[in-house]
């Protein structure tokens, strides 16, 4: 491999080590608010939300995409839209209201999402 291949795989290395993503800090904030085993669903469906991009990714998905540049683009405008509702909820104090005392248990589903916005 030439050095300018490595580099970037070590700053993802780097970045990726050093800070935690968004499943792990989500887990620990269910951790801490529910306990253990109320976040078991959570964790599961991180587990299998992360094991199904590993299965997409080792089917050649990234390959199929490259050759159909139309499918990037409508996987794309999906992500865009699904941030859009993302900020749209914030915006709505949704999660500002959970956040001041209406607790809610964590889900299996939340879990697969979760790792889905990567």
């Amino acid at each position: 491999m030439a050095a300018a291949s490595l580099l970037p795989l070590a700053l993802f290395v780097l970045t990726s080590t050093l800070t935690p993503g968004g499943a792990t800090t989500l887990a620990t904030a269910s951790g801490a608010a529910f306990g253990f085993r109320r976040s078991l669903p959570l964790l599961v469906g991180l587990s299998a939300g992360l094991a199904t991009l590993a299965g997409m990714a080792a089917t050649g998905l990234s390959g199929l995409l490259l050759a159909a540049p139309h499918l990037q683009l409508a996987m794309q405008l999906a992500g865009t839209a699904y941030l859009f509702w993302l900020a749209w909820k914030l915006g709505c104090g949704r999660i500002l209201v959970n956040m001041l005392g209406v607790q809610r248990l964590p889900l299996l589903s939340g879990g697969l999402r979760a790792n889905s916005v990567h």
